[in-house]
């Protein structure tokens, strides 16, 4: 990755942003469909309002909108303004979505993962952000989980042939001792039928 770029990139390959959004898959989960999108938000940030600081986690603009682990990961990087006006479109966009609660002003109370890629992920969500040296502009599709897959009707039951021999001998004689009883309620059943037709 290019020294001039923010860590922060695009989507789950890291590629910068694009005018394309791949489909949509479960996060975690491979290339299993996630369900429904439930929330598209967007979130545009300058980066002229974000301001210069020596040390950034200390400074208090940057404390009242990210999270320790946040402001540790931009501050590393080259270009730590325009990662944290990325990072807050970001934000401001899974709010927008609905992915998380509460509004874009409360931005602190709200934690996006950052991988060792500078990937921004968010539960439930499939992010892309991209920027340049002024804006950082971000979309977060907030995602209904993935359905479940139906299992194949399974038989129930154990086999037969798997019990031991004197348990298989008890099983039959019920077996049978139950058809008898079918046999035998069938029977006074017809024969009670029978008799009230010729009585």
């Amino acid at each position: 990755m290019p020294e001039d770029r923010p860590p922060i990139t695009s989507g789950s390959d890291g590629s910068p942003g694009s005018g394309e959004i791949a489909p949509a898959t479960a996060p975690g989960e491979g290339s299993v469909t996630a369900g429904p999108i439930r929330g598209i938000g967007l979130g545009i940030e300058n980066v002229a309002s974000f301001p210069e600081a020596e040390n950034y986690p200390a400074h208090e603009f940057y404390q009242a909108r990210f999270t320790p682990a946040e402001l540790a990961a931009c501050s590393a990087s080259a270009s730590p303004r325009e990662n944290f006006c990325a990072l807050a479109a970001v934000k401001r966009a899974v709010v927008k979505a609905g992915a998380a609660p509460g509004t874009s002003e409360t931005l602190a109370a709200i934690e996006i993962a950052i991988d060792s890629a500078g990937n921004p992920s968010q539960p439930e969500c499939v992010i892309s952000v991209d920027r340049n040296e002024t804006t950082a502009v971000a979309v977060c599709l907030w995602l209904a989980p993935p359905e479940p897959a139906l299992s194949a009707p399974t038989r129930a039951g154990r086999p037969l042939s798997s019990y031991p021999p004197l348990q298989r001998i008890g099983i039959r004689i019920l077996m049978g001792l139950a058809g008898l009883s079918l046999l035998f309620v069938f029977g006074a059943g017809a024969w009670f039928i029978l008799d009230q037709i010729f009585h």
